[in-house]
């Protein structure tokens, strides 16, 4: 008979490669994907006219993307970037909040509510390890390109 911490260490195991597994899938569907499209598309040009700084700005943007260092790994955290996002605000919105004129009167749920701002520090505390470690390494990603949304 299996004791009960070998089981929930079992199952903590299981749930933690389960989340690696799903985002790996989705990064190498994606990444073949942008092949496919690379190889098929057809550039399409804006309806309005472009000045002269928006055609340069456009065109630093594409070259930035294009020279972004590990890809892969940003994509991945990009994606924990977004699940952690929704996790957050799901908990936030189960929390029993109370609202006036945009402002928090009430909460129903204390400690949910507390698990919801600890796990917005983490997200928080998460994108600027990342941003850290990308000027760091001269990678080149920006706020924008860590949050993912």
């Amino acid at each position: 008979m299996i004791q009960h911490n070998s089981l929930h260490k079992l199952l903590i195991y299981g749930i933690i490669l389960l989340f690696i597994t799903t985002g790996f899938s989705s990064v190498i569907s994606a990444q073949k994907n942008m092949n496919t499209f690379k190889s098929t598309s057809v550039v399409q040009l804006p309806s309005k006219a472009m000045n002269n700084s928006e055609i340069k700005d456009a065109i630093n943007n594409l070259i930035r993307l294009l020279h972004l260092k590990h890809p892969i790994l940003l994509r991945l955290v990009q994606k924990l970037n977004i699940f952690r996002y929704n996790i957050f605000v799901y908990i936030r919105d189960h929390s029993g909040l109370k609202w006036f004129h945009h402002t928090i009167i009430g909460v129903d749920r204390p400690i949910i509510f507390l698990l919801s701002l600890a796990l917005d520090m983490n997200l928080v505390l998460h994108v600027y390890f990342w941003l850290t470690i990308s000027n760091l390494l001269g990678w080149g990603w920006t706020l924008e390109d860590i949050e993912g949304f």
